[in-house]
């Protein structure tokens, strides 16, 4: 075989890749269709709804998420968490409250480690009993990861959400609630338990699994809330759908979908990608709203929802926000469903809800350049204003608001529109929230096993049967491309790195990582593909990422290896060509360059074996193939590449480098 036709095999396997990750990537960006009439989404635009200036037909909840209350770090959580039981509820009084998750923090005071502290979840309790919250509203708190730390099942006596929660007495996992409105009309609530059913211990407990059975108690809710007549369904849980593990053809998205009373899916736990994605929301696939709610840790968010007259609206707000400004009509743009014929119901008034903790004096309003026109309240914190719906039937339009109150005042810009033109939900949350990260992962690490181990494997095989040489190496056009070609000949043919290097990364696809306590006293063993704990198998694909960003530093470790023996055979012919005189300088900081190089993967490395040791114990030392004999392995290789036999680099000069 030529290398000319090597070189067209190459092109064509890097060709159909490309397409296929092109191909995954639209498919995870694509949104639904506008084909779905809004009849068929939303029940209550199926018939005529005159919405009104008056206080009915509307009702508003809340949403906190991440309280992560600590006995170790940023005790203001805590007060604050007390402030907004007291004050805040007091003074917007939702019907409903849902805490989607991670309510303790259950981490070691240096942050690494993960377990269960009782006293975290007394503080949580008594600041809600303290604040008389279970006469005051309805609290549907649900568990997050961090409440499931550390616990083996649900029965564990560490289990604390079944002691200390509102919920977790009567409901241990997933659950249902109704709440009716003022109008008969009623509300039902489905807490989605995501929860691992084998509480791991960090870092391997961040994605949620929903077994079969936790899956059919979920569409028993569905049947019962039919049964009962709801008219509207909110999801909550803690996981996004994007970061839970599911049974074999059953998913919670088109479960949620397929109902058209559903409201949308209300969650928490990617804590904003760190503040980085301030809204994190998006229209999914199937055909709902999801909506992942800032954490309370470290942003101090909460959320105000609001069913006004068949319509759903919301707004996240931060902390100690005076006055608060929510409009309920007409909804916003991002919130019109992608349907075609979309119309909202006829109106008379705009409607805005108006919180503050001292009395309201002037709420006013404008949209686009027209005139400023004052609200009036219409009772409670509801304000209204006078419109003519048909002057803005057309296109995108802009509501100014502005509400004062004794002490502060506060300016909101509403983007909304009555002919169905709707604002399309920002591409990072769409590519953190659409998308079955499980298998995105799973992609990613099985394209990096393949880089690291088939180059190698080629290289080899045209090498040893004499299908390469240097002459036709040189031939190539592009010299990036002979230089790693021959850096790959070189060392696919040196055995003591060919067989480590290749091995490897075979290995970590389907042996095991890593032997630990991963639960209390319970051994655990770690696969790419699962977790096996206490005869309980976990198929938790948050290992893909981990194996994923091994295989990476792996490949720099190729890299790194194939470059320095390269260049050992370079100084082996400058010594042998005594006119050629290599300049200190360059010798000193092309030195300096290659251990850089090195050293750099190697505390990356050291990073994470550090991190393990701290989530479980001096038993990951000496059995995690994944980390610590991964930085053996490559100690080792170094140790060899720095110091080959001088006939052998010689010869291997001879054979593969150009003439100087």
């Amino acid at each position: 075989m030529r290398l000319s036709r090597i070189a067209a095999i190459f092109c064509s396997c890097f060709l159909i890749t490309c397409s296929v990750i092109v191909s995954k990537f639209l498919f995870f960006m694509n949104t639904l269709d506008d084909t779905v009439s809004l009849a068929d989404r939303n029940p209550s635009s199926s018939g005529y709804r005159f919405i009104g200036g008056e206080l009915k037909n509307i009702q508003w909840m809340m949403q906190i998420s991440d309280l992560h209350l600590s006995l170790f770090h940023d005790p203001t959580r805590i007060t604050e968490l007390a402030e907004f039981c007291n004050d805040t509820l007091n003074i917007i009084k939702p019907s409903v409250v849902l805490a989607t998750g991670d309510l303790a923090d259950s981490k070691t005071p240096d942050g690494e480690g993960s377990t269960q502290y009782e006293e975290e979840w007394r503080i949580y309790r008594d600041i809600l009993n303290n604040n008389n919250i279970p006469n005051k509203t309805l609290w549907l708190d649900i568990r997050g990861n961090h409440d499931n730390f550390d616990v083996l099942n649900i029965n564990s006596d560490n289990n604390y959400f079944r002691k200390y929660s509102i919920q977790g007495q009567q409901h241990p996992r997933s659950y249902f609630y109704v709440n009716r409105m003022e109008n008969g009309e009623k509300i039902g609530y489905i807490g989605v338990d995501s929860c691992l059913v084998v509480g791991i211990r960090r870092p391997f407990n961040f994605v949620g699994q929903l077994t079969s059975q936790e899956m059919q108690t979920i569409r028993s809710y569905v049947k019962q809330s039919r049964d009962l007549d709801v008219d509207y369904l909110f999801w909550f849980g803690h996981y996004p759908t994007s970061t839970i593990q599911y049974p074999e053809s059953e998913q919670l998205r088109e479960m949620i979908a397929a109902d058209e009373r559903s409201t949308g899916y209300f969650c928490g736990h990617l804590h904003q990608i760190g503040g980085l994605i301030p809204q994190m929301y998006t229209y999914q696939r199937e055909g709902f709203f999801e909506l992942e709610l800032g954490d309370w840790r470290g942003n101090r968010i909460f959320r105000i929802m609001t069913i006004d007259h068949g319509q759903f609206t919301f707004r996240d707000l931060k902390h100690g926000t005076w006055p608060i400004i929510l409009v309920t009509n007409p909804i916003s743009a991002i919130l019109v469903p992608p349907v075609k014929n979309y119309h909202v119901p006829d109106s008379s008034h705009i409607r805005l809800l108006v919180f503050s903790r001292t009395p309201i004096t002037k709420v006013i309003l404008k949209i686009d350049d027209g005139e400023w026109k004052r609200c009036s309240s219409a009772g409670g914190p509801l304000y209204v204003s006078e419109w003519n719906p048909r002057d803005y039937n057309k296109g995108l339009h802009i509501m100014t608001i502005i509400a004062e109150d004794e002490q502060h005042s506060d300016r909101i810009e509403h983007i909304f529109s009555l002919d169905g033109t709707r604002l399309k939900t920002k591409f990072l949350p769409r590519l953190i929230l659409m998308p079955n990260l499980g298998m995105l992962f799973y992609f990613l690490f099985t394209c990096t096993v393949l880089i690291c181990a088939l180059p190698l494997i080629i290289f080899r095989y045209l090498v040893r049967n004499r299908r390469v040489d240097a002459e036709q190496i040189s031939a190539i056009k592009w010299n990036f491309i002979v230089r790693w070609c021959r850096r790959f000949c070189i060392m696919s043919h040196l055995n003591v790195f060919y067989y480590p290097l290749v091995l490897y990364p075979i290995y970590l696809f389907g042996g095991p990582w890593a032997v630990v306590y991963l639960v209390g006293n319970k051994l655990g063993v770690v696969f790419a593909w699962g977790i096996i704990i206490d005869n309980e198998y976990s198929p938790a694909w948050i290992t893909y990422p981990f194996g994923w960003k091994q295989m990476i530093l792996h490949a720099f470790l190729i890299l790194h290896l194939a470059r320095q023996i390269d260049r050992r055979c370079f100084k082996a012919l400058l010594k042998e060509d005594s006119t050629i005189d290599q300049n200190p300088l360059v010798k000193y900081l092309s030195s300096i360059w290659d251990n850089l190089f090195y050293v750099i993967v190697i505390s990356l490395q050291l990073l994470e074996t550090y991190n393990f040791w701290l989530s479980y114990g001096n038993l990951t030392l000496a059995f995690c193939p994944l980390t610590t004999w991964w930085i053996a392995m490559a100690l080792w290789l170094k140790k060899h590449a720095t110091c080959l036999d001088k006939d052998m680099v010689l010869y291997l000069a001879r054979q593969w480098r150009p003439t100087l």
